[in-house]
């Protein structure tokens, strides 16, 4: 079977449309979100949409499969339900650390908290010092 790595076109993505019930089954113009699948795998998971919540829960996971399952169809969802299943519930259900508690966890670790800007070494807010964008700062200092 050959992997997405080594397709030049594989892709996942979806549309959004005011009515779904008009209009052709692929409308370029509806795209609201496509990313290449570019994984060394045959089986992947790039986002879950949750129905009830009317969310798109990023995933961006990749499984194996322990054999060709014809009986199902080959490979999909069906064939792979047991891997699939497993990868989501993990997904949604996982517990997630919030911003406020990493920072919370550094203080604790390292530092005193301080009631002024005046006072502090590092500021974390929403607009001075670091803020809640700085992915690269906190991905490289503070989760290691």
């Amino acid at each position: 079977m050959e992997d997405f790595s080594s397709m030049s076109h594989a892709m996942f993505g979806w549309m959004e449309r005011e009515d779904g019930e008009f209009g052709e089954i692929f409308e370029p113009k509806t795209v609201k979100q496509k990313m290449d699948l570019a994984s060394q795998s045959t089986v992947c998971i790039p986002v879950i949409f949750d129905c009830q919540t009317r969310e798109v829960i990023w995933c961006d996971m990749n499984l194996t499969i322990n054999g060709f399952h014809s009986h199902c169809g080959g490979n999909n969802v069906e064939s792979n339900i047991q891997g699939v299943a497993a990868t989501c519930y993990a997904i949604v259900n996982a517990k997630k650390a919030t911003l406020y508690n990493l920072i919370q966890l550094h203080i604790k670790a390292r530092g005193i908290e301080v009631t002024s800007k005046e006072e502090a070494d590092v500021i974390f807010d929403i607009e001075d010092g670091i803020t809640p964008f700085d992915t690269d700062v906190f991905m490289g200092e503070y989760l290691v």
